[in-house]
């Protein structure tokens, strides 16, 4: 008896853990030296050299490099205020450090956008071996995909 509970338990846990987080793919910028996922479900409306934008009904990614300058912290957590400011997002405490994201360090803020009130997050990474390369990284999404959200910001990966 407590054989079979294990296992219908433990199969409950694999089929759900399975379904919390999307098929992803694979994508590489080379120009920027980053790869990052995204789920098979997005659909890509812009993939070139100024901007990477892809999403479905539930969720959406753009991305915006830039290159030539390197910043200070300061000066990255001002940027991302002016651009959560100027994007409508609102309802963050604070602009938060992130140290490291896979090798990248940077800031972000969680908010929610305030023409559809869903969450949101912006992220500002600093590439560890190119310090004039810089992604802006924006994510809006249904809060019941908060897993995927995470899952995609989670992804990004230097390349060298």
């Amino acid at each position: 008896m407590k054989k079979t509970l294990f296992f219908t338990l433990f199969a409950f846990i694999v089929l759900f853990a399975g379904n919390s987080y999307a098929q992803m793919t694979e994508f590489t910028w080379s120009d920027y030296h980053v790869k990052f996922q995204i789920p098979t479900s997005f659909h890509v409306d812009k993939n070139t050299a100024d901007e990477f934008q892809a999403g479905n009904d539930d969720a959406y990614l753009s991305i915006y490099p830039k290159t030539g300058q390197s910043m200070t912290l300061a000066k990255m957590k001002s940027a991302l205020i002016d651009w959560a400011s100027s994007s409508n997002v609102s309802g963050y405490d604070n602009v938060n450090t992130m140290d490291d994201l896979n090798g990248y360090w940077g800031v972000y803020i969680d908010g929610k956008k305030s023409d559809n009130n869903l969450p949101a997050s912006l992220l500002l990474l600093v590439h560890p071996n190119y310090p004039t390369t810089m992604l802006y990284v924006w994510i809006n999404y249904k809060s019941d995909l908060l897993n995927t959200a995470v899952e995609v910001l989670k992804s990004f990966t230097p390349t060298y």
